[in-house]
């Protein structure tokens, strides 16, 4: 709304996803666009095309795959591209067929990373004194924590393992010059020189700061922003902190180890290299790092005279200065991630399940918080399972508006989470025997058969008084488990029913 003189109306506006994994996030940002569609103001819907890119070719192979994508993909919002985030300066697209190069969107480039940044590759630099110095690691084997010789240990096994050893030796803020693109040199001296001058201040000057600068992810900044002229809108959600402060002590970075390794991101060099590059931030106000999620704009500008004397002024000032020219953004950035986060959701959701016995209109409330997310349902399966059936006409009408809106939001991952399966245990106990009978189908076609489920559909068919269907599903439950007391009983009483009839 702000800036409609930076879209152009009749052009693709393309999402890109930095390592998007599984799809599942941009399953769901797809499924938000598509309810949002007439609605939509600044460009039509149907120029918005969703691009899912991981740098690993199984993870392209499997969003490809997925069942719940596909209809975005015949309809023309999804497409694939692999891409190493770092080092690629292109992007093509597997099912358009297009390659994007340098200059050639006419649009802003909207970039989402979830969880990535921390992945990427980060410079140690520590401020002592008014000294900067880089840090300098060593990586090896901790073998007194082994049980056999460290040659005989996989990949994954010795990360496990690892023993860093740290040194540091002083540098200047040029310390990128002839080792980046030109055209960020000057971006980096201006943030090194930042921490120097902040951290040499009279009240933090005696405790020192250790800081990693994320090189990697900047290095990604630039070389999709060279796709649009400098144009982006970046949303990314990872651990991390935007306070400097948080930096002040000399230590060693901790390194989290998790079938590969990430480290905390200093989002706040994060906000410095937008500033410098005439961009702004738009920062959570939550001080929890587990999940920061923050946003970032550039308009393509070239360096301008505030860009240049950023380093030595009041950034929160120039922040505010520029994104005060974006109005609507800034609002709907305050409503939807500072005054309820999503780690706010987070604290309830486990408050309710580890710190109260939740009723099930305080658990209805949360699925309907979480925009009918599935895995909330899962959590919470077995009080919703044991109180639906005696539920108010009220709240039982509410829970069958509920599943629907569950199935329709469901992305297929882990096998052990059978959702279709949970499902139908609840529409049965709300007596919405049709309902439940397709989700046991959906259950069978998704996970297999299974005796419970085919039971279950045979007390569907009874409650239908549909006696015959009835005994065909106990009979196939008893095939699949002929000790199966539950069948055996049922079978029973259905063959009593037929035959009175």
């Amino acid at each position: 709304k702000e800036k409609s003189n930076l879209i152009c109306h009749n052009e693709t506006l393309y999402i890109v996803e930095l390592g998007a994994g599984t799809g599942k996030l941009a399953f769901y940002i797809l499924k938000a666009l598509e309810e949002m569609k007439h609605f939509i103001s600044g460009i039509p819907y149907e120029n918005i095309v969703y691009v899912i890119t991981d740098f690993t070719e199984s993870n392209i192979s499997f969003c490809e795959g997925q069942t719940n994508l596909k209809p975005f993909v015949e309809t023309g919002k999804l497409d694939f591209a692999k891409f190493e985030a770092v080092h690629d300066t292109s992007l093509t697209l597997r099912i358009s067929g297009k390659t994007l190069h340098r200059g050639e969107l006419k649009n802003p480039l909207c970039i989402i990373s979830n969880y990535l940044i921390d992945t990427l590759c980060n410079d140690l630099f520590q401020v002592e004194n008014d000294v900067l110095k880089e840090g300098l690691v060593s990586v090896g084997v901790d073998d007194s924590s082994l049980n056999t010789s460290a040659d005989s240990l996989d990949d994954h096994e010795i990360f496990n393992h690892l023993a860093n050893e740290y040194k540091y030796r002083p540098v200047n803020t040029n310390y990128y010059s002839g080792s980046v693109r030109c055209e960020d040199e000057i971006h980096y001296s201006r943030i090194l020189t930042w921490y120097q001058n902040y951290f040499n201040t009279h009240d933090k000057r005696d405790f020192g700061a250790s800081l990693l600068i994320p090189i990697g992810f900047f290095s990604a900044l630039r070389n999709l922003s060279d796709l649009s002229a400098g144009k982006i809108f970046v949303i990314s959600g990872d651990k991390g902190s935007c306070n400097p402060d948080n930096f002040i002590g000399l230590s060693d970075p901790h390194i989290a180890v998790h079938g590969s390794f990430s480290l905390m991101v200093n989002f706040h060099a994060v906000n410095l290299y937008f500033l410098s590059r005439g961009g702004f931030a738009l920062n959570a106000t939550q001080e929890d790092t587990a999940l920061q999620v923050n946003c970032y704009v550039l308009c393509g500008n070239k360096s301008t005279e505030d860009c240049i004397s950023t380093m030595n002024g009041d950034i929160e000032m120039l922040n505010k200065k520029r994104k005060s020219q974006f109005p609507s953004l800034y609002h709907s950035y305050e409503e939807f991630i500072n005054k309820f986060s999503p780690n706010d959701f987070f604290v309830i959701q486990k408050s309710l399940k580890e710190e109260c016995v939740p009723s099930l209109a305080s658990i209805v409330s949360l699925i309907k918080l979480s925009n009918w997310d599935p895995d909330i349902f899962f959590k919470f399966r077995d009080t919703i399972l044991s109180k639906a059936p005696t539920a108010g006409p009220r709240l039982r009408n509410d829970l069958s508006h509920v599943t629907s809106k569950l199935w329709d939001h469901y992305y297929h991952l882990d096998n052990d989470k059978d959702i279709a399966f949970e499902l139908g245990r609840l529409c049965y106990g709300l007596s919405l025997y049709q309902d439940a009978l397709k989700y046991y189908e959906i259950s069978v076609s998704i996970f297999g058969e299974h005796h419970v489920t085919h039971h279950n559909s045979g007390l569907c068919h009874f409650s239908l008084f549909e006696f015959h269907k009835a005994s065909y599903f106990f009979n196939r439950a008893l095939t699949l488990n002929p000790e199966y007391e539950k069948s055996i009983t049922w079978l029973e009483r259905v063959t009593k029913e037929m035959n009175s009839t």
